[in-house]
């Protein structure tokens, strides 16, 4: 992925008095800085990862990479708010949202107590038992070198996101039902 951010924003600059034009350019520049900051997290764990004895260059990258985690967390809740209303428009994940559901409670206690790898395995079996893949955004929630916290949330966002739709299009159709009634 070869880019040139001074580039980009020079193209958004030129058209800032064309919105359609402008928010084109821009959003293709958000996506672009997003897609950057996934990879240079990859990168930090990749360099974290290495067995290389602990040295104060390693600690001062992985003080570097908490810090930057916690600066661009909310790409991640970007990313999972994506994917659940990717999945909440699309007919055939019906059944595995409908499996989450049914064992979202069991999800948020195991979240609670950090129990990844549990946590992990609920989601995905929901996935296989209903011959889908695990989206790498979602996959992203259960990295090791998340820290404690974010973990926690990006779960509970992604439960709460995901099971969201539901209960609004419930709430909807009860009020269509008590509005035709009248």
């Amino acid at each position: 992925m070869e880019f040139n951010f001074d580039e980009l924003l020079k193209e958004a600059r030129n058209n800032i008095y064309d919105t359609k034009k402008a928010y084109e350019k821009l959003k293709d520049i958000k996506s672009k800085y997003q897609d950057l900051g996934m990879q240079i997290q990859e990168i930090m764990e990749l360099v974290l990862k290495n067995p290389e004895p602990y040295s104060k260059e390693k600690k001062a990258i992985e003080e570097m990479y908490y810090e930057f985690v916690s600066s661009t967390s909310n790409i991640m809740f970007e990313k999972i708010r994506e994917l659940c209303d990717e999945m909440n428009r699309n007919e055939g994940y019906k059944e595995l949202i409908s499996s989450i559901k049914d064992q979202q409670f069991r999800i948020l206690e195991l979240t609670r107590h950090l129990k990844r790898s549990e946590v992990f395995y609920i989601i995905s079996r929901a996935f296989i038992i209903n011959n889908k893949p695990m989206d790498k955004r979602l996959a992203r929630i259960f990295n090791p070198f998340y820290p404690d916290e974010l973990f926690k949330v990006l779960v509970y966002y992604f439960i709460s996101r995901l099971t969201e739709k539901e209960e609004t299009t419930n709430e909807e159709e009860s009020t269509n039902k008590e509005k035709n009634k009248s």
